[in-house]
């Protein structure tokens, strides 16, 4: 606009100047005005502040504005997306994902965050319970099958396999079913139906063991020995249950270390799970470490 003022005072227009900037650093130089009325100044651009120095006017007193080059603003966005880093999976979508992945296979999630000692600890662990668990229940099973034949040949029982699990209790408590039916049938009718005949007797007969169910041990040692065969056989049950517990404790474990103390983007966790030796040998501890700064 200022040449327009200068054509109307009869002064011819001087033309722009205009210097290419520094390409490597995106710096352009602008120097504009009338050479006779103390026009511009050419002025070099000052590459700390990124950008570019326009000179007007009297060089006396000049006035200098700052004003960034696009190569500049482009490196500036390029910084910032190096210090951000590629864009975070939502926090609420990645803890499903990490809790769908631990209950899958305990450790699943730590392999795809990129903790495989962790995750194959794991994983380790939960095959180790879980092939265990299988071993303790075929282990019983067979016990169970020892028994029962045990019991067939030295208690007179008929085709005892499949009873409940009562009446294997009650014929390694008692050495026949008659002293079983006098001693605890007889005396339960009598304090149903203490005054009541009728009733006592009707008591006794629906409660009394069947004739197909009655059995009689050929001796003490023997009824010692089935008792013996039928712990071993609940034992190796409980530690199935047992395993198949622990099974479970590791993968909700897994599920909270990889939840709640797995931090995204490869940072050092302030707080972790270990499993480490007990004081006991052969035991094992949970334990929560925390890192002091």
């Amino acid at each position: 606009m200022w040449w327009l003022l200068a054509a109307a005072l009869g002064a011819a227009p001087p033309i722009p100047a205009v210097a290419a900037g520094d390409q490597a650093v995106g710096i352009c130089q602008v120097a504009t005005g009338d050479p006779s009325v103390g026009g511009g100044q050419m002025a070099a651009a000052d590459p700390a502040l990124g950008g570019c120095q326009v000179a007007i006017g009297d060089p006396s007193v000049a006035r200098t504005a700052a004003v960034p080059s696009a190569a500049v603003l482009m490196r500036g966005l390029q910084q910032r997306d190096v210090d951000e880093g590629p864009s975070s999976e939502p926090v609420n979508r990645r803890k499903l994902r990490l809790i769908g992945l631990s209950l899958l296979a305990p450790g699943l999630a730590h392999l795809t965050e990129g903790e495989k000692t962790r995750g194959i600890a794991y994983l380790a662990a939960d095959v180790v319970c879980w092939s265990t668990y299988a071993g303790f229940r075929v282990q019983g099973g067979i016990r169970k099958d020892a028994y029962i034949d045990y019991a067939e040949q030295h208690a007179g029982i008929q085709e005892a396999d499949g009873r409940s699990s009562e009446y294997y209790q009650t014929i390694a408590s008692w050495p026949n079913s008659a002293l079983y039916n006098e001693f605890v049938v007889a005396r339960e009718a009598r304090d149903a139906y203490p005054d009541d005949l009728a009733g006592r007797e009707a008591y006794y007969q629906e409660h009394r063991v069947p004739d197909d169910q009655v059995w009689d041990w050929e001796s003490q040692a023997a009824q010692d020995r089935f008792r013996s065969k039928r712990n071993h056989s609940e034992s190796a049950y409980r530690s199935a249950r047992t395993m198949a517990g622990l099974a479970v404790v590791n993968r909700v474990v897994a599920m909270l270390d990889a939840v709640l103390f797995l931090d995204q983007d490869g940072r050092e966790r302030a707080m972790r799970l270990d499993l480490m030796p007990g004081p006991e040998p052969g035991g094992a501890a949970l334990c929560v470490r925390v890192a002091l700064p």
